[in-house]
Parts: C-alpha cells; sequence; structure tokens
C-alpha cells in the first residue's frame, strides 16, 4: 500500500469509528431546544484531522457543519454540564 492508500485507509477507520458514535439519519435535539437530523460525517479538506458532522435543521431545512469535536463536546448550562447535541430516541 502507497503512503497515501495508507492515510485513507486511516481515514476510513476513524470515520467508521465516529459513526458508531452519531448516528446517521438519527434526530437529535440541541441543548437551546432546536432539533436536527445528521446528514453525515465529513472530513476537511484542508486539514484531514478535522472532521465534521454535516446535519439538517429541521425547522428550516438548511445544511450545517460542525467540527465533531464540537459536536459531541459537553457544555455548562446553570452550572450542569450536558451534551450539546442529544439523540431523540423515537
Amino acid at each position: 500500500m502507497t503512503t497515501r492508500d495508507e492515510e485513507h485507509a486511516k481515514l476510513r477507520a476513524k470515520i467508521t469509528e465516529i459513526k458508531t458514535q452519531i448516528e446517521i439519519g438519527a434526530e437529535y435535539e440541541h441543548y437551546k431546544g432546536d432539533h436536527y437530523r445528521v446528514v453525515d460525517v465529513a472530513i476537511f479538506s484542508e486539514d484531514i484531522d478535522r472532521i465534521f458532522v454535516i446535519y439538517e435543521a429541521l425547522y428550516n431545512g438548511l445544511i450545517w457543519a460542525r467540527p465533531y469535536r464540537m459536536w459531541n463536546e459537553l457544555v455548562e448550562i446553570d452550572g450542569k454540564k450536558i451534551l450539546r447535541f442529544r439523540k431523540v430516541e423515537k
């Protein structure tokens, strides 16, 4: 395998791992209350170490991209730490 092939294999493995944590097509609620549907996970072309969650706002159809690290981070609200996005169980 070439260096490029090895790099792509690592990226595919990283994306696969992320997709075990974020369900593509699932609905998520932002801590402020709006709902979104995850469209996919993408690699930033200018920095392959930056992975983005691509998602659609269910209230207006706009497509957004947020760094994976931010998607999964905890935010502090009224002294309590909560997930920025939580999966909506149907």
